[in-house]
């Protein structure tokens, strides 16, 4: 996108932020004449210490000179502009005395005596010009006034362009104007000396001036002034015949359409002339409210009617036919004729009325004042009031009979005796309008907001995207045939189409404009666009994007998430900068969207990959170990737990091992002394009185088995043959002492191995 011109040729890429620049062919520059109606790439350059011209392109390969002519050197320094048809190959020079025009190879075609040309445009088929005097177009060789201008001959520029519906626009030094159906219409003046204008790819109209630079936008808006600026519309109501009918604070009365307006006359009021703010209409006939009274308009034929002198503010025709009409003194119904029907003081209202009225499906009166609701029934009359209802000064009906109503920014539904708060808006409201197809219009003190009943998309429009009026006025306003709304404001009168405000909304052009991160919340760095990688310590991050809307640059409204952290989409929000703290290593996915106030302006969904790369210590292949070498410590220690558990088990079973030893064999040494002591008394009892050879086989057997005795008693077990030799020979010892007393045997089957290991003593005791 080409930004600026001079020595160099700038440019800038929106994808990475950044400006390219550069340098014009040695020896030349640009100056302003060199203007975007050139095709893409084409420069007209000023030649150094030189009147010469010439037509350059910029390819891939840099500038190349396409055309130098002598024609160019003739042109205007500051207002004529060179004109290149690529479609016929022919390049336009506007000159002091006429047009060339040249082929692009450099040759003069033609020459068009008598034409000052200021701009030139392409436009249904054909090329057009404008000059002070008219506006034509290149028919062929011929050239046709397409129709005459009466510019003044100072003027600096004039310029052609084509708004969003095909129209031609033009401008002089302080205004801009529409060709519309061979009729010269004024869109934008009073401005000092208008350099430039254009249309954006969203019908935007632009125009640029020594005080700024404005957008006209699409040129949805239209305001009408009273011929004396100072003075105000108050309100405005629809005849018949699709005829406006408007009254002023200071006492005009007139009656316009889009071809023609005339000041209505009507009988004079002794107590001053001037219309209040709410107009209404039955059988044909208009009512005012004016300074006191109330006047009736009936055809051409207008007269005050012959009611209670007091204030009135509003006139409403209810759905029996009668026409309620009031103010703070009170509230009469009249019919048609003008006759009063039924009178409410003020003290039987119980508060002051400072509110236009409506009637609910039930036959109810609806007004309000500073004190709340007050309710007009059939059988009394009752007041709601509550904080949220303090003031209540605004009320309407829908298409459908509902009631309508608004204190301060807050506004409500009625439901019965009882009322539903249906949004909050910025600023405080006005005028509530219900349109033929059910659109809701309300007038904030600074912009309008349109929607439908459930207010679910809400469209705004102020000063920032087109809306022309200044501080909407607490006034009735009224639709046409043509479904054009009427909306009085301080400074002018302004009308609108709704619909085409809800479906000509341009979809924005969404971008993700930079990702800043941070460590600790209060410091922060760009990172780059192209695929983010952070370390583990930036954990804040910060997006900051945009949705390009400039006819709708209040109601774009985004939803966002971060896939990784929050899955879900957020609700819409007007914010466009949005802050994720304290964010885990890991990878995410930024997404994002937006629209314009309705679902047909939703944007696709913009996203940008963001990996926070994880430290060492919080990386799996980490944890891995980590919980590896957790868990190898832990089985360490319990190997060692188990270990010394069982080695303190061994050496408890040791010791008792060693104790039962112990008892074992103090058992048995407690027990030798008794036996040897009746062994030694038998064998002496032998010597005595058997041979000696059985006294002698006696001590050997005594002798053998005390030596076994002796041998075995640290041992805590012996095989199963050498026990039961030892019982064999115990038995036998005893046998010597009892004699024939005692007899045994000792059995043992032939399949017992008598090599396994058993007990001491298992089979003998003491």
């Amino acid at each position: 996108e080409i930004i600026a011109y001079g020595l160099n040729l700038n440019t800038i890429d929106r994808n990475t932020d950044t400006v390219r620049s550069r340098k014009f062919p040695k020896g030349y520059y640009v100056y302003k004449n060199n203007h975007g109606d050139f095709p893409a790439n084409y420069f007209l350059l000023n030649k150094s210490y030189s009147n010469k011209k010439a037509l350059f392109q910029l390819t891939d390969t840099g500038f190349v000179k396409r055309v130098e002519h002598p024609d160019f050197e003739k042109t205007d320094l500051f207002s004529g502009r060179l004109f290149v048809d690529e479609e016929n190959d022919r390049i336009y020079v506007p000159m002091s005395d006429g047009i060339s025009i040249l082929s692009l190879s450099g040759e003069r075609l033609a020459f068009c005596s008598g034409y000052y040309a200021y701009n030139f445009i392409r436009y249904r088929d054909a090329v057009w010009f404008i000059t002070p005097n008219g506006i034509y177009r290149f028919d062929h060789d011929a050239i046709e006034k397409m129709i005459s201008i009466d510019a003044q001959h100072d003027v600096g520029i004039m310029k052609l362009c084509v708004d969003a519906k095909g129209s031609l626009l033009f401008c002089d030094n302080f205004s801009v104007y529409r060709l519309l159906n061979d009729q010269i219409e004024t869109l934008f003046t009073g401005v000092n000396q208008i350099t430039d204008m254009l249309v954006d790819s969203e019908g935007n109209l632009w125009v640029a001036t020594y005080q700024g630079l404005y957008n006209l936008f699409r040129l949805q808006f239209k305001n009408y002034w009273l011929k004396n600026r100072s003075d105000v519309v108050r309100g405005v109501v629809m005849d018949g015949s699709n005829d406006k009918i408007i009254g002023s604070y200071n006492g005009e009365l007139i009656r316009f359409n889009d071809d023609s307006s005339e000041n209505i006359p009507y009988p004079s009021n002794e107590c001053g002339n001037s219309f209040s703010a709410y107009f209404t209409g039955e059988q044909g006939s208009l009512f005012l409210p004016g300074n006191g009274k109330i006047l009736k308009i009936n055809g051409r034929q207008s007269r005050w009617l012959n009611l209670p002198v007091q204030s009135y503010d509003f006139a409403y025709a209810l759905s029996d036919g009668t026409v309620a009409v009031g103010g703070m003194d009170g509230i009469h119904l009249i019919s048609a004729e003008g006759n009063i029907v039924k009178t409410s003081p003020m003290d039987t209202l119980l508060q002051a009325i400072h509110s236009n009225i409506a009637e609910d499906k039930q036959g109810n009166v609806w007004c309000g004042g500073a004190h709340g609701i007050t309710i007009v029934t059939k059988d009394g009359i009752k007041r709601v009031s509550g904080d949220l209802l303090q003031p209540c000064l605004v009320f309407a009906n829908d298409n459908e009979g509902d009631v309508w109503l608004a204190a301060e920014n807050r506004l409500f539904r009625a439901a019965r005796d009882s009322v539903q708060l249906m949004h909050t808006f910025r600023s405080a409201i006005e005028t509530i309008f219900f349109t033929r197809n059910n659109k809701l219009i309300v007038g904030t003190s600074n912009a309008i907001n349109i929607s439908d009943t459930e207010l679910d998309n809400i469209v705004v429009y102020d000063h920032l995207n087109g809306f022309t009026g200044k501080e909407v006025m607490r006034a009735s306003m009224t639709e046409d045939k043509e479904g054009r709304v009427w909306m009085p404001s301080v400074t002018s009168l302004v009308s609108f189409n709704p619909d085409e405000l809800l479906t000509r909304q341009p979809v924005p052009k969404l971008y993700i404009l930079s990702l800043s991160s941070s460590p600790d919340n209060v410091n922060w760095q760009k990172e780059d666009l192209e695929a983010p990688r952070l370390t583990h310590e930036k954990k804040n991050l910060r997006f900051s994007y945009i949705g390009l809307s400039y006819s709708a640059a209040q109601n774009v409204r985004y939803r966002y998430r971060l896939v990784g952290f929050q899955d879900d989409w957020s609700q819409p929000v007007a914010d466009r900068e949005l802050t994720f703290n304290n964010l885990k290593p890991g990878k995410y996915i930024f997404e994002l969207k937006a629209n314009a106030g309705t679902p047909e302006t939703q944007t696709e969904t913009v996203s940008l990959p963001v990996y926070i790369k994880p430290a060492f210590w919080q990386t799996l292949l980490f944890k891995i170990l980590a919980f590896a070498l957790f868990v190898g410590v832990i089985a360490c220690l319990a190997i060692r737990y188990q270990r010394r558990r069982h080695e303190k088990e061994i050496r408890k079973a040791n010791r008792e091992k060693e104790m039962n030893e112990l008892r074992v064999q103090s058992v048995r040494l407690k027990s030798i002394p008794h036996f040897n002591s009746n062994v030694l008394a038998g064998i002496e009892y032998f010597i005595m009185t058997k041979s000696k050879e059985e006294a002698n086989e006696l001590l050997t057997t005594y002798s053998r088995f005390t030596n076994i005795t002796l041998h075995d008693i640290d041992k805590a077990q012996r095989p199963l043959k050498d026990e039961l030799e030892y019982v064999s020979m115990y038995l036998e010892l005893e046998k010597m002492r009892y004699g024939d007393k005692l007899s045994y045997d000792i059995d043992v089957d032939s399949d017992v191995r008598q090599e396994i290991m058993i007990p001491n003593m298992v089979l003998h005791t003491y």
